[in-house]
């Protein structure tokens, strides 16, 4: 895969503002509208926006609102920042936040989401983070996408679910163990499942957790395989 772009760490460090860039593939097999696989050529990167706020220095996942009223917003985390997520427009001005009632975080990496067959959208915060590969237990927070009106969301206890996760027992990681790094997810209402992939390793492991109304108890991921595994 070739690529061309900025140098982000000197670009960061020189003009101390994030910087959100956008690409466009016209790789080998590109069909317009028709997601393919291929040797991915990218042409060179272009800046749509730029931001100066230090509360949102290191952003690590960003999930565009679907709810009807949201569509020009994103909602995203600060992988230091434990206590709430950013909702931004799409010149990347902070519009507001959101916090859980009862619960802060560590290491958060991804936020995520869906729209259920009622219609429903989700947002998934996902604390799956793990530089250290030291914690056992991992976990998705899952509430309704809010309204966003410019004022400081709190999801109240009874609005969001805080659901355990483990990996199996198999493969093992690259620190030698079942514990790992993780940093992309992204959940398939169609096929009705949260994938997770591993982030250190030279292929990537790909695990998955059903979408359920409900969750009890910790949950096991499954295992699928390898990253590019054909």
């Amino acid at each position: 895969m070739s690529r061309f772009l900025p140098n982000f760490k000197t670009t960061l460090k020189t003009y101390d503002r994030g910087i959100w860039y956008k690409q466009r593939y016209t790789g080998v097999g590109f069909i317009p509208n028709v997601a393919t696989r291929g040797l991915a050529t990218f042409t060179a990167a272009s800046a749509v926006a730029t931001h100066d706020d230090n509360s949102m220095d290191e952003i690590s996942g960003l999930y565009a609102m679907t709810k009807s009223g949201n569509e020009n917003y994103f909602v995203g985390v600060d992988d230091s920042v434990a206590t709430t997520m950013f909702i931004v427009d799409r010149e990347f001005n902070k519009n507001s936040t959101i916090a859980l009632e009862s619960d802060t975080w560590t290491d958060a990496e991804e936020v995520s989401g869906y729209t259920d067959s009622l219609g429903n959208h989700w947002i998934l915060l996902m604390e799956y983070g793990d530089n250290g590969a030291s914690r056992t237990t991992k976990y998705i927070y899952r509430f309704k996408e809010p309204t966003v009106t410019g004022s400081n969301i709190t999801i109240l206890d009874a609005d969001y679910e805080k659901i355990p996760f483990v990996y199996p027992a198999a493969p093992i990681w690259e620190g030698g163990g079942i514990l790992g790094d993780v940093e992309a997810s992204f959940a398939d209402p169609v096929d009705g499942k949260i994938y997770i992939m591993s982030k250190r390793e030279t292929r990537n492991f790909i695990f998955s957790l059903p979408i359920e109304d409900t969750y009890t108890g910790t949950q096991t991921l499954s295992y699928h395989g390898l990253m590019h595994a054909d």
